[in-house]
């Protein structure tokens, strides 16, 4: 969580995807996340 966290203060884009993965399996890109971890998964995403 911290990772993300810092990752996002500095800048990075980050991605999200819904914890219950019958809801929907893909990530997504988001650009104010609301930080909701019980019901949401965040990760950075990937520099191509």
């Amino acid at each position: 969580m911290i990772s993300v966290l810092l990752a996002y203060k500095v800048g990075k884009q980050i991605e999200c995807r819904f914890r219950d993965r019958t809801k929907c399996d893909s990530w997504s890109c988001i650009d104010q996340p609301d930080w909701n971890w019980a019901l949401f998964e965040y990760r950075v995403k990937n520099e191509e």
